[in-house]
């Protein structure tokens, strides 16, 4: 294992046994999940185990096939009783290694930053991350990684709004180091990342690291401090500020009614069906979008195919601009009518969300034939 010091930015050799080691020492809780997107596989792992769950990813990088790791652990007892066909949700986190971030380099069509823009950001920031990843070609996009000196245990509702606050918080920072490029919503606590020493088969490179310090760690408290400052980054939203502040009961309602409803199929109207979700996050349950972006994006896993990450932010834009009144889904009695399905129409937001769809779509009309 070789270390770089951070202005050097030399790429470096870190294998995928090393890479693993680094982010779960042993003792951690929970079960690692590492999948693949089409065909859809998943392999799970424990940190006791190591050896057997990297020789799984290797049988899958060997088949071909571009692997992704969750980086924080998870219940995978009950991700497997949800089925086959699922990854992890938020409230699945068991312990969460460290701050995350995958920021996407410049390409066409896109205000992404050039890799050295994104270097110089990250050397302005407070702390300095544990691990930079290239995840594909040499000036591409980057995985950042602030690991903590142990895993963060989440031991229920708070401590996980505690961390996914400081998620987003440090994320905040970041894109306004960034400003004026654009910065994709990444702080998901289901973050997926490709595996260092696995093989970006788009472009046929292997994932490697450019700067790598194991003893560069941060504790939750160091994140903090900083988080305390005012950041310049733009609300997404006109409506309501950006918080993880919401209900947690309130989140928990949502991610239940959206479990609800069918996936998005690729010609069967899968636009206007994904539009309706967003409208019934933002509009109908009045969340903001670092606690509706997490469920939007759970639910589009099982989409046929699943919706980028710009695009789905794309549909929070346009549902946050639609007219009417918000919050509807939020009373007890539109809860037990849609559980009970007592409603008339059991698309998400009844009413409301029939108006919103309707403007949406002859909005995208008008646009098609302008």
């Amino acid at each position: 294992m070789r270390r770089t010091d951070w202005h050097r930015g030399q790429s470096m050799t870190l294998t995928l046994d090393e890479y693993l080691r680094t982010l779960y020492p042993a003792g951690t809780p929970g079960e690692l999940l590492a999948y693949v997107k089409r065909p859809f596989v998943r392999r799970f792992g424990k940190a006791s185990d190591l050896g057997r769950f990297a020789h799984r990813i290797r049988q899958l990088d060997a088949a071909g096939l571009d692997v992704y790791l969750t980086v924080n652990t998870l219940n995978g007892q009950s991700i497997r009783s949800r089925g086959r066909w699922t990854r992890g949700e938020e409230r699945e986190v068991v312990a969460v290694v460290g701050l995350v971030a995958d920021v996407d380099a410049e390409k066409p069509g896109h205000n992404y930053p050039p890799q050295s823009r994104i270097l110089r950001a990250v050397e302005d920031m407070p702390l300095r991350p544990t691990m930079v990843v290239v995840s594909g070609k040499a000036d591409g996009g980057l995985h950042l990684y602030w690991l903590f000196p142990s895993p963060f245990v989440v031991q229920g509702d708070a401590d996980r709004a505690w961390i996914k606050a400081m998620s987003v918080g440090w994320q905040r920072l970041l894109k306004g180091k960034l400003a004026p490029y654009d910065l994709d919503s990444t702080f998901d606590l289901v973050r997926v990342l490709r595996a260092v020493g696995t093989i970006n088969h788009k472009y046929g490179l292997e994932v490697q690291c450019l700067t790598f310090d194991p003893d560069r760690r941060h504790r939750p408290e160091d994140f903090v401090v900083h988080l305390r400052q005012p950041t310049p980054t733009p609300r997404p939203f006109a409506h309501r500020p950006s918080s993880v502040l919401d209900s947690a009961k309130f989140v928990e309602r949502a991610r239940g009614y959206v479990a609800t409803i069918p996936p998005a199929v690729s010609g069967q109207h899968g636009h206007d069906a994904t539009f309706r979700v967003a409208c019934a996050l933002v509009l109908g349950f009045d969340l903001s979008v670092e606690s509706a972006f997490p469920i939007l994006s759970e639910w589009n896993q099982s989409c046929e195919p699943p919706w980028s990450e710009r695009e789905l932010l794309h549909k929070f834009h346009d549902a946050d601009k639609q007219p009417g009144g918000r919050g509807y889904l939020l009373t007890d009695h539109h809860h037990d009518d849609h559980r009970n399905h007592h409603h008339h129409d059991h698309r998400p937001g009844a009413a409301a969300i029939r108006r919103a769809f309707r403007h949406g779509v002859q909005t995208r009309r008008r646009r098609a034939h302008a």
